[in-house]
């Protein structure tokens, strides 16, 4: 059931630099919306940008207005002219309800200010988290696997030219490039780097 404290809206569309002709189309279709459902227009904001830009001007000013409660229902023709992620998706839901606001989607058919609107919500924010436990699943599995292939993570060392030269002698005493790197515990490229730039043409056991 719709709930009746919900009638103040706030209309928001965006469209890129291709799309501008359409920005009164997705207005006139949220202001017939309103009509239907007997909804008071209290103002309409509207971005010329890229979706993937969630810092947008307007945007910013139909989050202000719902914050200083002037108005409670944020209308949109379709969810992507206010988000592209799921993540900021959920996170400017969430704000919206922390100031007791409600979104509308028309085209999803999504509405907040009903009970079935909010368990949407719910599901879509369980699986923004599930993707977000994904990825830092993928990133710590990815780094175990470098880890085991022996490669160094984080910046690299800088290596002091004290070391440099130390790795130039133990080659010119015929010790092994392993057996140097080891020694002095650095990677065998940079033991390699190190003796071709000291001793060109030398050959690296």
């Amino acid at each position: 059931m719709e709930d009746k404290r919900y009638t103040k809206v706030g209309i928001y569309a965006r469209v890129s630099k291709a799309e501008q002709k359409t920005v009164n189309d997705q207005i006139r279709i949220c202001k017939e919306y309103c009509q239907l459902r007997d909804w008071q227009v209290i103002d309409t904001w509207h971005d010329e940008d890229s979706g993937a830009n969630d810092n947008r001007i307007n945007r910013a000013k139909v989050i202000a207005a719902y914050r200083q409660r002037i108005i409670n229902v944020v209308l949109v023709w379709r969810m992507d002219r206010w988000s592209r992620s799921l993540k900021d998706l959920i996170g400017t839901i969430e704000d919206m309800q922390s100031s007791n606001t409600c979104f509308v989607s028309i085209t999803e058919g999504l509405d907040l200010t009903n009970a079935a609107g909010r368990v949407i919500v719910h599901i879509l924010g369980a699986f923004a988290q599930f993707e977000r436990e994904l990825i830092q699943e993928r990133t710590k599995l990815g780094l175990a696997r470098v880890r085991a292939q022996g490669q160094i993570l984080g910046r690299p060392k800088v290596i002091s030219q004290e070391i440099r030269d130390k790795v130039l002698e133990m080659a010119q005493n015929g010790i092994s490039k392993r057996k140097i790197a080891i020694s002095l515990g650095i990677s065998r490229t940079n033991v390699q780097r190190f003796i071709r730039a000291g001793l060109p043409g030398a050959k690296i056991a």
